[in-house]
């Protein structure tokens, strides 16, 4: 901020001696502003070649005057220059001027093989005009480079960046600003992904996945035969996690706090919390694995079809055998909160004493008054506050039902079956005591009320129970097409079967395979 202003204190400053040596030459006497094109040769244009042009932004020009007699004269922008823009005239097409600066105009998109012209004559001597003839810049090669690790899986995600190499061999990075990609410069094409929050997400759907390849292309918009394709082939090597909890307890209300004691009086205690209730049983899971090989890919892999045994959806994941491995849990919903009981009254303050007064005649130019007051009232006691509510025990883990083909069973150790139990609620804080009331001044002052009682607080919710996990072995054999899509399985959507990595800011579909 100080360095800002500074910089407009510098400018504002030097725009002032400026005008200050045009309106008073020295040597002549007379205004140099009325002869400032008077005796001038040429002019040169000064630009940089290594600031880009493109549509949308600026470029900066400068000026150089020479004069008959030898004398050289700069615009402000350029070292040791003095000579305002205002004396000179900027005629731009394809664009617009502001002092030094040459503003493109945005709709020169795409710009490949477009030229800006920028004429600039001094005054009104328009025959020493020069112009400027610039090509635009364009990128002429670009790159899709990812920033993190890259799981070659669907519904795994990873972030990017893309590096342009400009005409000029100026090179650019473009990357996520706040977490949404800038595509105003790309155009993005997605074949098996898309992209959400900054990230390339590999599509969860296998079906929309041909021949287990994702390509992600980036088009340049100011070349359009400026593209780069990232293709990634997939291998499934992922960590995929399924997890299915039960509905989660409500939280307890908190109690109202009790009301102040009006002038003396108690205030009233807080109400007590209520409990929060218990969560909600883990849904017992099916999970159905078998191993083909695949012919695209030439490799063994374990097909996993997993069913909610309540509600029947159903959940479906391909799984490399070498690295790759799916945890599959069924947790009980979490005990909601206990509500916060809450805060007794205060005490209501003591009424202060009432005063009296006599006057004495003492003789005929004399007179006492006495004075005094009533004793004042004691203030009251403040309530007490409320329990806190107990929180709801966490629900008890579902059964999972784990089946292999023969063909699977010596790979049942990359199918880890977990049974939690939901957490407890938390308890509810107790409420606190209200203030004692203050007794009233008199004489004597009253005495001041006691304070009232915290709550209790209540009880923390029980975790639940995990199931149990079952194994067998199935004849289940899983008709494969082409890739390994899965015939006459409904579609579902759903968004609980999320790779290991779903601690990220994104959420991804479900995996979903027919």
């Amino acid at each position: 901020m100080l360095l800002s202003k500074l910089i407009r204190i510098c400018i504002i400053g030097k725009v002032f001696i400026t005008m200050f040596l045009l309106l008073a030459n020295p040597k002549s006497g007379k205004a140099f502003i009325f002869n400032f094109t008077r005796n001038i040769d040429s002019i040169q244009l000064i630009y940089n070649d290594q600031e880009l042009r493109l549509p949308g932004k600026s470029f900066e020009i400068g000026a150089i005057v020479y004069y008959k007699k030898g004398k050289v004269r700069k615009t402000w922008n350029l070292e040791e220059g003095f000579l305002p823009w205002f004396s000179f005239n900027v005629e731009v097409k394809g664009g617009r001027h502001f002092l030094n600066k040459i503003i493109i105009n945005e709709k020169l998109v795409p710009s490949a093989g477009k030229y800006i012209s920028v004429k600039v004559w001094p005054g009104k001597a328009k025959d020493l005009a020069k112009t400027l003839l610039l090509p635009l810049n364009y990128e002429k090669q670009i790159e899709i480079v990812p920033t993190s690790d890259v799981t070659k899986a669907p519904g795994y995600s990873f972030h990017y960046k893309i590096i342009a190499t400009y005409d000029n061999d100026i090179v650019e990075e473009f990357r996520n600003r706040n977490w949404i990609t800038d595509t105003s410069r790309f155009s993005l094409r997605f074949n098996g992904g898309r992209v959400k929050w900054g990230q390339f997400i590999i599509e969860s759907d296998i079906r929309k996945i041909e021949n287990h390849q994702v390509d992600f292309t980036a088009i340049s918009k100011l070349n359009p035969e400026c593209t780069y394709t990232l293709g990634i082939d997939l291998d499934y090597i992922a960590n995929y996690k399924l997890v299915l909890s039960g509905a989660g307890g409500s939280w307890g209300g908190s109690g109202f706090s009790g009301s102040s004691g009006l002038s003396g009086n108690d205030g009233s205690d807080g109400e007590d919390g209520s409990n929060g209730s218990d969560g909600g049983r883990g849904p017992d899971i099916g999970v159905w694995t078998d191993l083909y090989f695949d012919s695209l890919l030439q490799m063994d892999l374990l097909y996993v079809y997993a069913e909610n045994l309540f509600n029947k959806a159903e959940y479906r994941c391909l799984v490399n055998p070498n690295g790759g491995k799916i945890t599959v849990v069924s947790r009980g919903g979490a005990g909601g909160d206990g509500g916060s009981g809450g805060s007794g009254g205060s005490g209501g303050k003591g009424s202060d004493g009432e005063w009296h007064s006599v006057t004495t005649q003492v003789n005929d130019s004399t007179e006492v008054t006495k004075r005094w007051q009533d004793k004042g009232e004691n203030g009251g006691n403040g309530g007490d506050g409320g329990n806190g509510g107990n929180g709801g025990d966490g629900g008890d883990g579902g059964d999972v039902y784990l089946y292999f083909t023969q063909d699977a069973l010596p790979f049942q150790h990359l199918i880890i079956p977990l049974s939690e139990g939901g957490s407890g609620g938390s308890s509810g804080s107790s409420g606190s005591g209200g203030s004692a009331g203050t007794g009233g001044t008199g004489d004597p002052s009253g005495s001041s009320g006691s304070s009232g009682n915290s709550g209790w607080s209540g009880n923390s919710g029980s975790r639940g129970i995990p199931g149990y996990i079952y194994i067998d072995t199935t004849n289940m054999i899983v008709d494969m097409i082409e890739y390994g899509a899965v015939n006459d399985l409904q579609l579902f959507e759903d968004e609980h079967f999320l790779p290991s990595n779903s601690d990220s800011q994104i959420k991804t579909d479900t995996f979903r395979y027919e």
